[in-house]
């Protein structure tokens, strides 16, 4: 069985290729973030936002990745005033996130500082 690697999805936000990084997720799939639950449509919002830079992610560095599970902590800055920050704020964000039949399937961050 073969996987989708958290590095493979932010290559394809970094090249605005969404529909690609939205394969790699799966039919399924919850997003756990602050005291929101997201749906998977919701959360391609939410990728939508890095590949247009609203978002940056800078530093990724890469913990842990199989076709299980995957941990994953990167700098995020946010370029514009989103309902969950100002424009301007950085934090280094961990996501954990397991997988189901190698796509991303339960999804959670924790703000680092």
């Amino acid at each position: 069985m073969g996987y989708r690697s958290i590095n493979e999805i932010f290559n394809f936000l970094d090249q605005q290729e969404f529909e690609s990084a939205y394969a790699c997720i799966h039919d399924d799939f919850m997003y756990l973030r602050e005291v929101e639950m997201l749906s998977l449509d919701d959360f391609k919002e939410h990728m939508h936002e890095f590949g247009s830079g609203v978002l940056t992610s800078a530093n990724r560095v890469t913990h842990h990745d199989d076709a299980y599970s995957t941990t994953f902590t990167h700098d995020v800055t946010w370029n514009k005033t989103t309902s969950i920050f100002q424009a301007d704020t950085k934090k280094t964000v961990r996501v954990t996130a397991l997988k189901k039949d190698g796509l991303l399937w339960r999804q959670m961050i924790t703000y680092m500082h």
